[in-house]
C-alpha cells in the first residue's frame, strides 16, 4: 500500500528478513529516544533479538505486520513498522494496534497519522474487525495526537505503569469502533452512543476517505 505524505511516497509492505538489521542500525531500538516509550524499561535489543521477532510475526496467524518504508527513486528505506496483533474473530472481532518509527528524523511529519489512516482503513474495510485497540504512555504526546486526530477514543488509564527518567507513569488505552454501519450498529446495539464516540465516528470516516482516495494498491 503506498501513499504520500507531503514530500515523501510511503509504503507500507511486509517486512523482508534481511532489512531487520535496519532496527538497530545508527542507534535505531538501541537509541534511548526512540526506545523510551515502548514499556522495555532500558533494555536495547541487538540483532539476534529483531531476528526472533521477525521469525514470531511471520509465523502468528492472528498477526498483520508492515514495515513502513520511504521510497526515493528505486530506493527503498525501513523507518519503522506497523500492525495489528492478537486479532480475534467472532461477532465483536477486535485487534491491538501499535505503530513504530525509529528513525527520529522523520517524525512529526505527519507519516504516523496517514499510517494510522491507511491502516484502520485495511481493518475496517477489508478484514471488517469491529474494533481496534491501542495504548499510550503518559508523555508521548506524538502517538496521542496520531490516534485522537483518526478516531480512537481514550477509554481507561492506569497509572504507574513504567518508569522514565526517574518517575513513574502511567498508560492510557484507546478503542476506535468501526464507522461502517454493519459493525457500528453491532456494536452499540441500540444503547446510547456516547458524544466521543460519536466525533470519533466522523474523524474516522474522514480517515477511511482519506485512504480511499489515496491509496495506491500494489
Amino acid at each position: 500500500m503506498r501513499f504520500w505524505v507531503g514530500e515523501y511516497q510511503i509504503e507500507l509492505a511486509p517486512i523482508e528478513r534481511e532489512d531487520m538489521p535496519q532496527f538497530v542500525q545508527g542507534g535505531g531500538l538501541q537509541s534511548y529516544v526512540v526506545s523510551r516509550y515502548l514499556g522495555s524499561s532500558g533494555f536495547a535489543p541487538v540483532l539476534a533479538d529483531e531476528y526472533e521477532w521477525f521469525d514470531k510475526v511471520r509465523s502468528e496467524q492472528a498477526s498483520r505486520a508492515w514495515g513502513i518504508y520511504v521510497l526515493n527513486g528505486g530506493q527503498r528505506m525501513l523507518i519503522g513498522n506497523t500492525s495489528i496483533n492478537n486479532i480475534t474473530e467472532g461477532v465483536m472481532s477486535h485487534g491491538c494496534t501499535g505503530f513504530l518509527i525509529f528513525r527520529p528524523e522523520y517524525w512529526g511529519k505527519g507519516i504516523a497519522s496517514h499510517c494510522h489512516r491507511v491502516r484502520a482503513w485495511f481493518a475496517c474495510t477489508q478484514m471488517g474487525l469491529v474494533q481496534l485497540r491501542s495504548a499510550v504512555y503518559e508523555g508521548n504526546e506524538g502517538s496521542r495526537k496520531a490516534l485522537e486526530r483518526i478516531g480512537y477514543v481514550p477509554i481507561f488509564h492506569e497509572r504507574n505503569r513504567h518508569f522514565v527518567d526517574g518517575k513513574y507513569i502511567g498508560i492510557t488505552s484507546f478503542s476506535l469502533i468501526n464507522p461502517l454501519s454493519a459493525q457500528w450498529n453491532l456494536w452499540w446495539h441500540g444503547d446510547a452512543i456516547p458524544p466521543e464516540f460519536q466525533t470519533a465516528r466522523r474523524r474516522t470516516r474522514a480517515a477511511l476517505k482519506w485512504a480511499e482516495a489515496n491509496l495506491e494498491l500494489g
